[in-house]
């Protein structure tokens, strides 16, 4: 990938970047095929200047000091040789080093002895996978992380960027403020509103609605009750979905399909913390704390008049945005082992390190979902036998990992090497984010926290077509 050269304008806004975070380079214990149990860690690489790798005792971890610190990882994977490879900083690329091993060691699937690491790198000894990565971290984070596989929990994170997000979300959840959940089909969303529940202190339950199966004639009904006779076939008073989770959390997914007959009702429960039930005259008064969820561009939808600009306000007291599993590459191994601990009820299963290697390969366009539903049916074809390639489904089995000179996009026109770290890492930071958002400019925008006008001056600036960055599907 070429870079543009350096200028010295936007200088305000790479000071910014500069005091928030940083470019950081980690290696991902991301998956042990043959012992899944034993979870993944994340080890930062800016203070080493070479890592080993070898078979040990599990999570055995050494961190040499001194000017030229080392850092050694073993695993008892018994297809690791003692000393099986190295990682070695060269100027400001690592290079990979296979160390004379018995097995020998690959990288994106192709075996190799010697090779410059990219981003992204899939780094195969014996039956253990890592991953080579070099992404944006907020300042603080831990040199090493290790998390272990509990089918019980699904928010730990490896991804430095997705990791600082929980970190605010925690300290926000005990606020009154509300939640609006944003990010792709079968990001979480679900999961992180129970997590904001939980520690929210509130006494009254978690009541998930799905606003895009309430039908249309009975969305209010639903929400908000309705007393006796108020329509054919209300034989009875009910409460509705909205005071039942009184003293609670009600946690409104796909809240974009709510129609603006029942998006005017909701904003006015919200402004008063009054409830009418259809058919009824008297307000019930209702302490309530909301999550709402979408997949949708809210923005457009406002811009067409397809949603309250006055209702967005009330929703959007603190807004995140959750990454798609693409993004997350670190969490998939972890992913991996947790979801097939809670499809076999911790019943002991292996993963063929092929399978591992495709399932590492493919983008997962319906993000965790599709991973779960993948690894279901894989679990069912295998019959308790190792899951090998063949029990994956055939659009996965197909996949190799990406070319590394494939993504992201180089930019279009002419440009120069950088002049400076933080122009690379401007660079670096938009294209990521053209890249996870699809091209789209103003959630782009978004992401990095940026005014579309400002975006669209880094682009002429850089020479970067967003076109380039969106997906055909």
């Amino acid at each position: 990938m070429t870079h543009p050269l350096s200028t010295t304008e936007d200088a305000t806004d790479l000071e910014e970047l500069a005091l928030s975070s940083w470019v950081g380079t980690f290696l991902v214990r991301a998956l042990e095929t043959e012992e899944l149990s034993a979870g993944a860690s994340r080890h930062g690489l800016d203070r080493v200047a070479e890592v080993t790798i070898g078979r040990g005792p599990r999570s055995h971890l050494r961190r040499g000091e001194g000017g030229q610190r080392t850092l050694s990882l073993m695993v008892p994977d018994m297809r690791v040789s003692g000393q099986h490879a190295r990682l070695r900083r060269a100027g400001t690329v690592w290079l990979f080093e296979d160390a004379g091993s018995r097995n020998g060691s690959k990288i994106d699937g192709a075996p190799v002895t010697r090779a410059e690491l990219h981003d992204g790198a899939l780094i195969e000894v014996g039956s253990t996978l890592f991953l080579f990565r070099v992404s944006r971290a907020p300042l603080g984070l831990a040199e090493d992380l290790v998390v272990p596989c509990d089918p019980s929990s699904g928010l730990e994170t490896l991804n430095p960027e997705f990791e600082q997000a929980l970190h605010k979300l925690e300290r926000v959840a005990a606020s009154q403020l509300s939640f609006l959940l944003l990010g792709e089909t079968g990001t979480g969303k679900e999961v992180v509103a129970q997590r904001v529940h939980a520690r929210s202190g509130r006494a009254g339950a978690f009541v998930p609605v799905n606003c895009g199966a309430l039908p249309e004639a009975l969305v209010e009904a639903l929400l908000f009750g309705h007393t006796r006779g108020a329509f054919t076939g209300a034989h009875k008073d009910e409460a509705g979905l909205v005071r039942s989770a009184d003293g609670g959390t009600l946690f409104l997914d796909e809240v974009a399909d709510l129609t603006l007959g029942a998006q005017a009702a909701l904003l006015r429960v919200l402004q008063t913390g009054d409830v009418t039930p259809v058919g009824g005259t008297a307000s019930v008064r209702t302490d309530l704390r909301v999550v709402a969820a979408t997949h949708k561009d809210l923005d457009a939808m406002m811009q067409a008049g397809l949603f309250r600009r006055d209702l967005y306000a009330r929703l959007a007291g603190y807004v995140q945005t959750l990454p798609p599993l693409r993004e997350r590459k670190e969490d998939l191994g972890l992913l991996i082992s947790r979801l097939l601990a809670r499809h076999t009820r911790g019943a002991p299963v292996q993963l063929r390190v092929e399978a591992a290697r495709a399932l590492f390969g493919y983008p997962f366009p319906l993000n965790v979902r599709e991973l779960e539903q993948c690894l279901s049916s894989a679990l069912v074809l295998a019959d308790r036998t190792p899951i090998a390639r063949q029990h994956l489904p055939e659009r996965i089995r197909g996949t190799t990992q990406p070319d590394r000179h494939s993504a992201p996009p180089a930019a279009t026109g002419s440009s120069l090497p950088p002049r400076s770290d933080e122009d690379r890492a401007l660079y670096d930071a938009l294209v990521t984010a053209l890249r996870n958002s699809e091209g789209n400019v103003s959630e782009t925008a978004r992401r990095m926290g940026k005014a579309r006008q400002q975006i669209q001056k880094w682009l002429r600036r850089f020479g970067v077509d967003p076109g380039q960055f969106k997906v055909t599907r």
